[in-house]
C-alpha cells in the first residue's frame, strides 16, 4: 500500500469534512411537531391539518395510538391544528393552537378545542376553514394560550389541576393516563347531563360563559372518584403526582410531592 503524502491526508480530511457537513445539513435542522389526537380513546387514521402564520398547509394522519407528527420547514408560528375525526367523533373537528414552531407537542382533543374556542370567541371549525395568516399572529403569546387553558379548567370546576398543560405535554391515549382519564371523564359528564360539545363551545365562545352546575358536578365526580375516569381517588397527594406529569423536571416534582402532599398517606 502506497504511503499517503501530506497532500493526500489533506484531501482525505476535506472529503470527510464535506461528508460530515452534508450529513449534518441533511437531517440535523428538521423541526418536528407531534401530538396525540384523542377523546379518551385515540382518534385512529384521522386527518390532521396544520396552518401556520407562514408556509404551506401541512397534513398527515394519526396512527393506531392517535399519535401524529409533521416535519416543519417554511412554517412559522403561531400554528393552528385541526383533526377531522369523522365518523369517530360524530363528525366533529377538534382544534389546537401553538405559539411555537420550535418543535415539541401539540395535542388535539375536545379540551384543546374548548381552549381555542375561548381564545377566538367563536365556533372554531368555521374559523379554521377560512383562516388567514395575519389572524394567527394574534396568538403568538404562549402565555395567552396558557391563560385560556386555565380559564377552561376553572370554568369546568377543575381548579385543583389548572397547572397542567394538556395541549402541549405528551400523553398516551389509554386508561390510567391522567390526561386521557380527564378526556374520558369529559365524555362521561357529557353523556350523563346530555351536554353536547357544540353547547360547550357556545359557553366558551361567550365572554363570561358559565358551565352548568350539573355538568361540573358530573365531570368532577367522574374524574376524581374511583368509579370515574381516574383509576384512584384524587387526594392532594395524587393531584400533586398528576400535575408532575406535566412538569419539566418531573422527578424533582415527584420528590416534592412525597415530602409534602404524600407524607404519611401510604
Amino acid at each position: 500500500m502506497k504511503p499517503q503524502t501530506p497532500k493526500d491526508w489533506c484531501n482525505t480530511a476535506m472529503v470527510i469534512a464535506v461528508a460530515l457537513g452534508l450529513a449534518a445539513c441533511g437531517g440535523g435542522d428538521a423541526t418536528v411537531l407531534r401530538g396525540t389526537a384523542a377523546t379518551g380513546a385515540p382518534l385512529v387514521d384521522a386527518q390532521v391539518s396544520l396552518v401556520c402564520a407562514s408556509g404551506p398547509v401541512l397534513t398527515t394522519r394519526t396512527n393506531t395510538a392517535g399519535d401524529w407528527q409533521l416535519t416543519l420547514s417554511a412554517q412559522r408560528a403561531p400554528c393552528a391544528a385541526q383533526v377531522n375525526a369523522d365518523p369517530l367523533a360524530n363528525g366533529l373537528r377538534y382544534h389546537a393552537l401553538s405559539a411555537s414552531t420550535d418543535g415539541g407537542v401539540l395535542n388535539i382533543t375536545p379540551l384543546t378545542d374548548l381552549v381555542v374556542t375561548r381564545l377566538i370567541g367563536a365556533e372554531p371549525t368555521a374559523w379554521f376553514a377560512t383562516l388567514p395568516p395575519q389572524t394567527l399572529r394574534l396568538y403568538q403569546d404562549s402565555q395567552r394560550i396558557k391563560a385560556a387553558q386555565t380559564q377552561v379548567l376553572d370554568a369546568l370546576g377543575l381548579q385543583s389541576i389548572d397547572a397542567i398543560n394538556f395541549m402541549g405535554s405528551a400523553f398516551k391515549a389509554k386508561p390510567g393516563n391522567p390526561a386521557d382519564d380527564l378526556l374520558t371523564a369529559l365524555q362521561a359528564a357529557s353523556q350523563q347531563t346530555q351536554t353536547t360539545h357544540a353547547s360547550l363551545r357556545t359557553v366558551f365562545a361567550s365572554a363570561n360563559g358559565q358551565v352548568s352546575a350539573d355538568f361540573k358536578s358530573a365531570l368532577t365526580n367522574a374524574f376524581f372518584a374511583p368509579a370515574g375516569g381516574g383509576s384512584e381517588l384524587m387526594t392532594a397527594c395524587n393531584i400533586c403526582r398528576f400535575n408532575c406529569q406535566f412538569d419539566k423536571d418531573k422527578w424533582a416534582c415527584l420528590a416534592t410531592c412525597e415530602l409534602l402532599a404524600c407524607a404519611g398517606q401510604e
